[in-house]
This record gives C-alpha cells, structure tokens and sequence, in this order.
C-alpha cells in the first residue's frame, strides 16, 4: 500500500515511499472531489510494481472548506488475487480483471498474467462484454466465445 499527498494541482509534496506511482488527477478533481468526496480511480497496471493498482483520492481541505490537495492511497491488487476464487465453492473458469483496452491485469490463474508480453483479449470479445454489462458469457479461454 501507498500513501501519497499531493497539492491542488497534483503535485506530490509527501509519500511513505521513494518513488511514488504519477499521480494523475482529472481536470475536474476539485469539483469531482467536492461533489464526490472520495474518488476511485479505474484499475491500472503499474510496470514498476508488475501489478494491478487501485487508487482512492481523499480531498483534503482547509478549516474554511478550501481543497487544498488530495490524499491518494494506492493498493496492489496482486494482494486479493489469491481470494478471487474459492477453489472448492467457485463454479470452474477464471476470474478476470481487464482495463478499458482489454488486457488482463489480474487472473484467479496467475499463470494467465504474462508481464513480458501482457494477455489482450480479442477485440470483437471485448466489445461484446463492454456493449452488454452486466451479462453472463461462457467462454473457452480468453479469446474463444461458446
């Protein structure tokens, strides 16, 4: 876990590690923030680390309700990853993370996560899931529909 303050404009002042993850707020974050409170951040993959990252910004405000800044946590997701699937209760096939593009940042089968050469599922695939949340889908492996 990470822990990083940064100032209004993103700028980071402290952190409880040396080479914090680039923080990247949204154009909007101080009214997202105001609206919002707490902002998650999409899943991302951080090459520094190997690993699927999830980050939740904290504002942090003055005593006259001033954004001042934001205070980020950042997990690493390969935490969970033993606890995607129950072996023994979970129905058989994989449990999969994807970001936007398709590639697989987190797997219940670690063997399906490739950090030399990241696993994309095919594009029709991913565009069938994104275009019906909220489905159910069986597939044959990552890139075969039944």
């Amino acid at each position: 876990m990470e822990l990083t303050l940064v100032d209004a404009e993103g700028e980071i002042i402290a952190s409880n590690v040396d080479s914090p993850f680039p923080v990247t707020l949204s154009q909007n974050w101080p009214q997202d923030a105001s609206i919002q409170g707490d902002v998650v951040m999409p899943p991302q993959w951080n090459a520094n680390y190997a690993t699927a990252i999830l980050s939740i910004s904290v504002p942090v405000l003055s005593v006259g309700r001033f954004y001042l800044g934001a205070l980020i946590v950042t997990f690493d997701l390969r935490n969970i990853q033993s606890s995607l699937k129950d072996k023994i209760k979970s129905p058989p096939g994989d449990v999969l993370l994807l970001d936007k593009d398709g590639y697989v940042m987190l797997a219940s089968d670690v063997s399906i996560i490739n950090t030399d050469n990241p696993v994309l599922l095919e594009p029709d695939v991913l565009k069938r899931l994104q275009d019906n949340l909220g489905e159910y889908e069986v597939f044959y492996g990552l890139s075969k529909r039944v």
